[in-house]
């Protein structure tokens, strides 16, 4: 919804003000302290049994957005800066655990193919 929402709109809400706030305090607002959490129940596991649930955190929505651009801005400044290893792909852009799996199993066939 926030993001069909005119400039205009943006300015009178003040959200970006807001943020700014809560970012030069460093004190989040009492609500976005809580979640409401459901148990969803996994595919094909049994009902009766607890660990066959997982949590879900239902939080504030505009708690989760500012958790998104700082995330964000953390990542560019990373990036930017070049304070990421090469060998990092948890939580990068366009990077995953299945690029370190790749890489492992190239080195492994590397060092197979000389002995």
């Amino acid at each position: 919804m926030l993001k069909h929402l005119h400039q205009n709109a943006l300015k009178i809400i003040g959200l970006l003000d807001f943020y700014n706030e809560v970012w030069s305090e460093g004190k989040l607002p009492m609500e976005w302290h809580h979640a409401i959490i459901l148990p969803l129940v996994k595919p094909n596991k049994d009902t009766s049994l607890p660990e066959s649930y997982r949590p879900i955190s239902l939080t504030i929505t505009l708690c989760k957005i500012m958790e998104k651009m700082v995330a964000n801005r953390l990542q560019w400044y990373m990036k930017k800066n070049t304070l990421f290893t090469n060998n990092q792909s948890g939580f990068r852009k366009y990077r995953s655990t299945i690029d370190q799996i790749a890489k492992l199993q190239d080195k492994i066939k590397q060092r197979h193919k000389t002995v």
